[in-house]
């Protein structure tokens, strides 16, 4: 082996080792960093479904219709959200969770 192949091997060696360790950050500490009321086996469950659809249809089609779906998913979960812009949510944290419904308490 020549030095150019030599250095190429090491240098495709640490190239890969990142990519890994990004890949398993990304997929277990990332989602529970940035998405702590998510369901935490999604970011590791996702890769591996896109995985087997690759290895069963071998083909990457599958995995595109998957993210495809997710991502209207999350659009259409988006979409049908309320919108609280024009809201004074203080008025919800100040109400007392014991007091009925209807704006009015009732002392005996």
């Amino acid at each position: 082996m020549t030095k150019v192949g030599i250095a190429a091997f090491i240098g495709a060696l640490v190239e890969w080792c990142d990519y890994f360790l990004y890949g398993l950050a990304a997929s277990v500490i990332f989602t529970q960093l940035f998405f702590p009321l998510e369901n935490r086996l999604f970011g590791t469950l996702a890769p591996f479904i896109a995985t087997a659809l690759l290895a069963w249809a071998g083909s990457y089609w599958p995995v595109v219709l998957y993210v495809m779906a997710a991502g209207l998913i999350s659009f259409v979960s988006v979409y049908l959200a309320t919108e609280s812009f024009r809201e004074d949510l203080t008025e919800e944290l100040s109400r007392d969770p014991a007091a009925p419904t209807g704006g009015t308490s009732q002392t005996t």
